[in-house]
């Protein structure tokens, strides 16, 4: 019967554990295409001119982590970008006014994986 109690215990335990773990938001999006060309390639970006960015972008497969265009505006906060061939954030100021906050984040591991020996890579 102790044991019985025990078992009940530590699986109560656990669920309680597991249940007050908050999940972290990750960015499970495809790359979509931007407008914006580099090289004559139209770059793909994992989040296109989202109000604000939070949490893991994992931006493998992207030219672009977060692209804002033209006249638009956003605010990343507390995000960890990383994974882009090319850039981590892209304003593309070229048309019109991009208004953007970057606090407290991280964006890292920008450019070709594995190294190749082009100059790709540019965080902001």
């Amino acid at each position: 019967m102790k044991r019985i109690i025990f078992v009940s215990t530590l699986f109560a335990a656990m669920a309680a554990v597991l249940l007050m773990t908050p999940p972290r938001t990750k960015a499970t999006v495809g790359c979509a295409p931007t407008g914006f060309f580099r090289d004559s390639i139209n770059m793909t970006a994992a989040l296109i001119n989202p109000p604000s960015v939070t949490g893991v972008v994992d931006a493998t497969g992207c030219n672009i982590g977060v692209y804002y265009g033209p006249g638009s505006q956003g605010l990343i906060r507390n995000a960890d970008i990383f994974g882009a061939n090319s850039f981590g954030v892209l304003a593309n100021g070229d048309d019109d006014d991009v208004t953007l906050d970057i606090l407290s984040s991280n964006i890292h591991n920008i450019g070709e994986n594995p190294r190749n020996g082009t100059q790709h890579g540019v965080a902001i």
